[in-house]
């Protein structure tokens, strides 16, 4: 991708190299990977917009992601996170899955090294998230979905969207997804929206369910799927974010008696 070459580019090159080179070559090499340092970093700081969605479990935020993607024709980044998380400690990304969005027992970790030594410890896991995040979005307009992802992208450039939607609404939407019972489906949907809360709560120190931290919420069972894409593409329009696209206007509106 774009934004691991541009990070592998701008790391400094190891002094072992450095003294392979001619004498007059190091100064020359040194100012190139500094210079690369320094567009690196303007790079990550004008580059966007970005989608950062929040989402309450069944409430349909992975379908609302999609749809923007398609139709803003930006890549949607949730599981491929832990995907290329995964990549990084060769491990089976469902190994990721027990630390992601879960709060974990300190004890449990390091006694986890023990038993496994496949099992890396959230906070690791926490550190490549954040950096993983941010070369992503070196790359230019993503969407992003869950993850904590607002709380590592730029805010001047992330529109923060929180989706919602009644429970029964939630449960049923799960229910058909993994072939539940009812029972089973509002254990898992109240438990998921526990465990995200709390990983919140413990890891960046943010109430998961504030509806102010957010630039817009939106709940699916009220306006639908495709009314949530619509109201979230109208406030991706309506926002200054620097980067941001414009979006052509709406159609004239028809003028009024009293001006004809």
């Amino acid at each position: 991708m774009i934004g691991e070459q541009l990070l592998a580019s701008a790391r400094p090159m190891p002094m072992a190299d450095y003294e392979e080179l001619p004498w007059y070559d190091v100064a020359r090499c040194r100012a190139e990977a500094l210079r690369r340092r320094t567009l690196g970093g303007q790079r990550a700081a004008t580059a966007g917009p970005y989608l950062a969605i929040s989402r309450l479990p069944g409430a349909g935020g992975g379908q609302i992601a999609e749809r923007l993607g398609e139709a803003l024709h930006w890549p949607v980044l949730g599981r491929q996170l832990l995907e290329r998380i995964a990549r990084r400690f060769h491990v089976d990304p469902s190994l990721l899955e027990l630390l992601d969005e879960t709060p974990t027992n300190l004890l449990y970790e390091a006694l986890g090294h023990l038993l496994n030594s496949e099992l890396i410890s959230q906070n690791a896991y926490l550190v490549y998230l954040r950096k993983t995040i941010r070369a992503a979005a070196a790359d230019g307009p993503t969407i992003f979905l869950g993850r904590g992802a607002q709380y590592f992208l730029p805010a001047g450039s992330t529109l923060k969207i929180r989706v919602v939607a009644d429970e029964p609404d939630r449960v049923e939407r799960l229910m058909r997804r993994f072939q539940l019972p009812h029972a089973a489906a509002v254990k898992l949907v109240r438990e998921r929206e526990k465990s995200r809360a709390a990983f919140i709560e413990r890891y960046f120190h943010h109430d998961l369910n504030d509806s102010a931290a957010y630039d817009l919420v939106v709940n699916s069972s009220s306006l639908g799927i495709d009314g949530c894409v619509e109201a979230i593409l109208a406030a991706l329009g309506a926002r200054t974010m620097s980067g941001a696209p414009r979006r052509r206007s709406l159609a004239p509106r028809a003028p009024s008696p009293k001006t004809r």
